[in-house]
């Protein structure tokens, strides 16, 4: 792994913020040539699943295992901007459990009236699985980070909105003037090349794009060993070709028991951090 990672570690405030808002931005996440690389690997895949569907040009497009579709999008499962927010967040026992490609092109104009968008919490079941009632925290098992390919500061090109200090709730809570909008919710306003870390609690909503481009849109999920990965993962040839700490976020394991009870050589990652990053870890706590 690329040491210029200890460049980019999570600072105090920003741990803080997250705690707060349950979301980080990331600006300039993407050189100009990563964002390029990832625009023309995405625009591969776009063209190709919609010939498998058979989706019309202006349809919006999601696509789940894009890693395992593209091999130029591997770069940014461990970027040296964005990957150590992640385990400052989660710790060293984790791996990629989901990735996602969403192309929304421009629907038409601004409806005269809008309608309440399709506010979500992310891993369903597990928020009405895991017995939360009465705890202080309802854990949060994973996040993600969404690259924002395309420019999205203007609001109407599919944005993604959010409703941050909600994300510790079960339920959303709506605004008494607009009961259509969340209390707190707000559209995610980035340029090109900015990636956003949100917990995986945290309400947020994808909206339809009124403008003129198509907004592109890249998902990574991180969570932890022990949990399943969220859409098929179909990376055993990347897996066999990569280092050892990008096979440990590809969710390989030295046994399965390896995912409960980790041995050194399932997670690489942490031998890293100890030898470059100074940190000590117990193998009971991260």
């Amino acid at each position: 792994m690329n040491r210029s990672c200890l460049n980019h570690l999570l600072t105090e405030t920003e741990r803080e913020q997250f705690a707060k808002n349950g979301y980080l931005i990331i600006e300039n996440a993407l050189t100009p040539e990563t964002l390029d690389i990832c625009l023309a690997a995405v625009d591969r895949i776009d063209l190709q699943s919609r010939k498998e569907l058979n989706y019309e040009l202006d349809k919006r497009i999601n696509v789940h295992d894009c890693i395992g579709k593209e091999t130029d999008l591997l770069q940014l499962i461990d970027l040296p901007t964005t990957f150590p927010k992640v385990w400052g967040l989660m710790g060293w026992n984790i791996y990629l459990f989901h990735t996602q490609m969403v192309v929304s092109p421009p629907t038409g104009n601004f409806p005269s009236s809008h309608k309440r968008l399709s506010w979500h919490q992310d891993q369903n079941r597990s928020n009405g699985d895991l017995d939360t009632e009465g705890l202080p925290v309802n854990p949060m098992l994973s996040l993600k980070i969404a690259y924002f390919l395309t420019d999205t500061t203007e609001v109407g090109v599919a944005n993604f909105y959010i409703a941050p200090g909600q994300q510790e709730r079960n339920k959303i809570v709506f605004s008494k003037k607009d009961p259509d909008q969340p209390i707190n919710a707000m559209p995610m306003q980035v340029p090109a090349g900015t990636a956003v870390l949100f917990d995986r609690r945290l309400w947020h909503a994808s909206s339809p794009n009124y403008l003129d481009q198509s907004r592109k849109v890249l998902f990574y999920g991180y969570a932890y060993r022990w949990i399943r990965p969220k859409c098929i993962m179909d990376v055993d040839d990347l897996r066999e070709k990569t280092t050892p700490i990008r096979r440990q976020l590809l969710g390989a394991t030295g046994s399965q028991d390896g995912y409960y009870l980790p041995s050194e050589g399932d997670v690489p990652l942490r031998t890293w951090l100890q030898e470059n990053s100074g940190e000590k870890f117990t193998w009971g706590y991260r």
